[in-house]
């Protein structure tokens, strides 16, 4: 009776110890699923961050050509056409510098982002690798449980 009773209090206690494993389990994997949702909103923001900077040389691009059309009016005695294409410049160029703040602050939002990202990165793998360590004595530490039992029987 007593070997029974010891085996099912051994079943109940290795199955409570699943349990919580399995649970553990999950939570690092829905974790691993938020930094990898993470890596995406990343690089989407990486991705937004090159059409920025593009869009803004295509902006200095158009501020040049103004400049060039303004040059060439004013060579043809054209004030007008010089100075609507002035203003046209320097319209490019306000939109510009403020493309450029927005691009800054982009940038720094990503630093920002990458650096939570690595450091969620290194708490998840620590709390991962303690895991398995908590595992594995608890392991060595019931087998050794089991080992002493069956010799001193």
């Amino acid at each position: 009776m007593g070997l029974i009773n010891r085996m099912i209090h051994l079943c109940r206690t290795l199955t409570y110890k699943e349990e919580e494993a399995v649970s553990f389990e999950v939570y690092l994997e829905a974790a691993n699923e938020r930094l990898r949702e993470f890596a995406v909103i990343v690089s989407r923001l990486e991705s937004e961050l090159l059409s920025a900077k593009d869009r803004r040389q295509a902006i200095e691009k158009q501020q040049q050509q103004f400049r060039e059309q303004a040059e060439q009016a004013a060579a043809q005695q054209d004030a007008e056409a010089a100075k609507r294409y002035l203003e046209q410049a320097y319209t490019s160029k306000t939109r510009s510098d403020a493309m450029l703040q927005d691009i800054r602050k982009l940038e720094e939002r990503i630093a920002v982002t990458k650096e939570r990202f690595a450091e969620l990165t290194c708490v998840i793998e620590e709390a991962s690798s303690k895991h398995d360590a908590i595992m594995i004595r608890n392991l060595l530490a019931t087998t050794e449980i089991e080992a002493n039992k069956t010799i001193h029987r």
